[in-house]
């Protein structure tokens, strides 16, 4: 049987509405802090021929999905409840899967979006379900300073109603950017817009067990940055609450509902 994921209710988007209220209160288009509202714990091992990625969102996201999808025969990445019903994303692999010839180079996201400011290398990518891609950073072979790999999943939530821009939140330890989360929006593509989605993409050359949230460990501060060609007209507090309505509207019209 084919591996299957299951959103009910869209509740993915829920994730994408909160990390956007997140940032009604940001003055300007950057900003940093020792939390995140929406991403409670992030752990990166790296073994000797191998790695595991785990983005773990905070409480008060209400995220229903499940789903294993493998990485050709070399990994995989899960999506899975823990047992304090937190949803978790994993990206597991070897390294070898550096060296599959299915790999594709990557110039962006899945819809052509720029990748957040943590890539700095070339991405491969492989798409692993109809809106799931895997990337991978190949030419690091899993041994240079930076060896980052990610998870992007495309919404159709993130459409028509949400400005060509990206959200990040990367996360710092003392001068070292260890992991980013993304919110980016849609994009023409011969004419024709696609949908934006969310990224999740850490440096596995690393050792990382970092909480967030309420209170921190591992972790020296949290960045949000707004990029891309809409980016400076939400540059003030008025703006990003018509922003927050704007997306809050598009999203509850495709099922998505901000847990209370």
């Amino acid at each position: 049987m084919n591996p299957k994921l299951i959103q009910k209710n869209s509740g993915l988007g829920t994730l994408v509405l909160a990390g956007l209220l997140a940032l009604a209160g940001c003055k300007t288009t950057t900003g940093s802090n020792t939390k995140s509202e929406f991403i409670n714990h992030i752990k990166i091992e790296k073994g000797e021929a191998s790695f595991n990625y785990v983005t773990t969102l905070a409480p008060n996201l209400e995220v229903n999905m499940e789903g294993q999808f493998p990485i050709t025969k070399y990994g995989s990445v899960i999506f899975y409840n823990d047992a304090k019903g937190q949803m978790n994303i994993a990206m597991s692999a070897q390294f070898s899967l550096w060296d599959d010839l299915n790999l594709k180079e990557a110039k962006g996201l899945p819809n052509g979006s720029k990748f957040p400011m943590i890539v700095t290398g070339t991405m491969y990518t492989l798409q692993i379900d109809k809106n799931i891609w895997a990337y991978i950073q190949r030419d690091a072979a899993g041994t240079s300073t930076q060896a980052l790999a990610g998870v992007a999943l495309q919404l159709d939530g993130i459409d028509n109603n949400f400005p060509n821009m990206e959200i990040s939140q990367s996360f710092w330890n003392g001068s070292v950017r260890y992991s980013t989360f993304t919110i980016y929006g849609p994009k023409k593509q011969n004419g024709i817009q696609v949908p934006g989605g969310i990224f999740f993409v850490g440096d596995t050359a690393q050792a990382i067990d970092a909480a967030t949230g309420l209170t921190s460990n591992n972790i020296d501060r949290v960045e949000t940055t707004i990029t891309g060609p809409d980016s400076s007209v939400y540059n003030n507090p008025v703006a990003l609450n018509k922003l927050m309505l704007q997306v809050k509207k598009s999203l509850a019209l495709s099922g998505i509902i901000l847990k209370d």
